[in-house]
């Protein structure tokens, strides 16, 4: 699993690592700060860590996770927490801030602004 630096920034975007109550990450978007769970906030952290780069769905479990090995489930929760992280920071579908695209993620960077 991957240190994390106390905040990342991408464009206007600010994730904080706390420390904050109930393993809570605190995301300052412009106009608003959203709570993200730790699985919510170290998944962002790292697609902000690495904007504009497609990340395979390998790379994020081992990195974030700590997970050895992608399995199915580790794929499921996954998407799980994806689909939460979604709907708080682009909440209509079409999804365009965090895209997937053959089991790659991709932050779009210049929709941090």
């Amino acid at each position: 699993m991957s240190t994390m630096p106390p905040s990342i920034q991408t464009g206007r975007w600010l994730i904080e690592t706390g420390p904050f109550d109930y393993n809570r990450m605190r995301l300052t978007m412009p106009g608003q700060i959203v709570w993200l769970t730790e699985r919510q906030g170290r998944l962002l952290a790292y697609l902000m860590q690495h904007p504009d780069r497609a990340i395979s769905y390998d790379e994020l479990i081992r990195r974030v996770w700590g997970f050895e090995s992608f399995t199915k489930s580790e794929e499921q929760l996954l998407s799980v927490v994806l689909h939460s992280l979604r709907r708080i920071i682009d909440p209509q579908p079409p999804y365009r801030i965090i895209t997937t695209v053959h089991k790659h993620l991709l932050l779009h960077s210049e929709l941090c602004q």
